[in-house]
């Protein structure tokens, strides 16, 4: 496979395209999840429009084969970004304000989400922090399969104090906290309060806090990564 860049001079940049991560969905329907590496070595900054391409096949020339590129900025080390998984459907929009006061309160400087087919209400809300400059919101995109437990974490890391020497990465497993169940806390007014019970902490769902000055970009999924050389996780 190649990445085709189209640049705003209309010309079209071909790089190697490396696979990585080919996960397989064990339920459901077979399907296996590809993403193509490509990495670019010269600074280009008029890309309009990326796509993939078989590597005897040539680079398509119509606008709608391609999709355009999210830039995303540099900030400081200090600052901590969180990447959430995808928000659907009936998901609660005051449940939402609430996970996003708790990430300020925090910390978090930036959260990415992914809405899709999302209420009317919840969608309101993200437009709200995307106005704040708090959340980026990816869409326009479809998917074949979707996941049915949303999952919502945040973690605050003192940096100067875990980040030390040859630290890339700190793992944290997770523990899955029902609301459908009834609340354990009926006092409390927030929905982190009431539903404080939750299963023993997951060994394969554990998240990462990591540097992404110490690790390979392409590496990262949801569960692992992996960090450059000289470092350890």
């Amino acid at each position: 496979m190649k990445c085709c860049l189209s640049l705003e001079d209309t010309t079209t940049l071909m790089v190697p395209a490396t696979q990585i991560h080919p996960w397989y969905v064990t339920e459901g329907p077979s399907l296996i999840i590809v993403m193509y590496s490509c990495k670019i070595y010269e600074a280009i900054t008029s890309i309009r429009g990326v796509s993939i391409s078989l590597n005897n096949v040539t680079c398509s020339s119509n606008d709608i084969n391609f999709v355009k590129p999210i830039t995303l900025e540099t900030k400081q080390n200090s600052n901590i970004a969180l990447c959430g998984k995808l928000v659907y459907g009936s998901k609660d929009g005051n449940f939402l304000i609430e996970w996003f006061e708790f990430l300020r309160y925090m910390g978090v400087k930036k959260v990415v989400i992914y809405p899709y087919k999302l209420n009317t209400y919840a969608a309101s809300v993200l437009r709200y922090y995307e106005s704040l400059g708090i959340v980026d919101v990816v869409s326009g995109f479809d998917m074949p399969e979707k996941d049915l437990i949303p999952r919502e974490v945040g973690e605050k890391i003192d940096q100067g104090e875990y980040f030390k020497s040859n630290i890339a990465s700190i793992a944290f497993k997770t523990s899955y906290h029902i609301t459908s169940w009834k609340p354990a806390n009926k006092s409390s007014h927030l929905a982190i309060g009431r539903h404080i019970d939750g299963t023993y902490p997951i060994y394969d769902r554990r998240k990462n806090v990591f540097m992404p000055s110490r690790v390979s970009p392409e590496s990262v999924s949801t569960h692992d990564l992996a960090p450059h050389k000289g470092y350890k996780k």
